[in-house]
């Protein structure tokens, strides 16, 4: 059973994040909050996040499942304004959820949670940490996005390098000096390369968080942390590497 009200600009970033890696979600609720955690297809990319009930306006909710189709709950978002109240409303016994914009109501339907793979995030250990601006990252990601696939980090006792390189002589690169980053922890040159389109879509989807914090190693995943909603939202993402083998 689920019972909730929540501004449409934390509901949109909510969506915008799991939507980012899948198009289909289960959702975990509980009295705590609501949680899910997700992999694409193609076993690239993972996403975990946790958004506590003190954010919601009203909340009451008892321990289920469902499964959501993300591209039919953006559709709604879509109809909101800026600092609007959605509301949720889940019996526990439907097969639908509905959403309520003022007078507006959208009975839509559930997925079945059994049919949504669960994903497991492993536990790893990195070497390379950055604390870095939302937009220094994304202004890199736009400037690499028309040369190549895939985008390399380097990070070392200097700072944070970012680099693409495309077929012919083009390349992209941005450094950010140590004395620009929040925080760097590099006890060597560290490098790994990952899918431009992926990285692209999960940076695009931070809205309203300044810094993020990347950690990977040497041809290792890349992890992402950021909060959202004033700290009540919380995003891990994964994205496996890119070999040269």
């Amino acid at each position: 059973m689920l019972e909730a009200a929540i501004k449409s600009d934390i509901l949109k970033e909510f969506s915008d994040v799991l939507y980012s890696v899948v198009e289909e979600v289960k959702l975990l609720i509980s009295p705590d909050g609501i949680k899910a955690k997700a992999i694409d297809p193609s076993h690239i990319a993972m996403v975990d996040l946790s958004l506590s009930s003190s954010v919601f306006e009203v909340y009451k909710a008892t321990e289920c499942q469902i499964g959501l189709s993300l591209k039919k709950l953006n559709d709604v978002i879509k109809l909101t304004k800026s600092g609007d109240i959605v509301k949720l409303e889940y019996d526990g016994k439907k097969n639908y959820i509905s959403i309520i914009l003022g007078n507006l109501k959208r009975e839509m339907g559930l997925l079945d949670p059994e049919s949504i793979s669960d994903a497991k995030l492993p536990s790893l250990t990195m070497q390379g940490k950055v604390i870095v601006k939302t937009e220094d990252i994304k202004q890199a990601i736009k400037g690499s996005e028309s040369i190549s696939e895939q985008i390399s980090l380097i990070v070392d006792s200097t700072g944070l390098l970012l680099e693409s390189e495309g077929d012919s002589s083009d390349k992209v690169s941005l450094k950010i000096g140590k004395e620009d980053l929040k925080a760097i922890e590099a006890p060597d040159t560290i490098k790994s390369t990952y899918p431009i389109d992926y990285f692209s879509n999960m940076v695009k989807a931070i809205n309203t968080s300044d810094f993020i914090t990347m950690s990977f190693s040497n041809d290792y995943p890349l992890q992402i942390d950021f909060s959202f909603a004033d700290g009540n939202g919380t995003v891990k993402y994964l994205l496996a590497p890119r070999t040269s083998g």
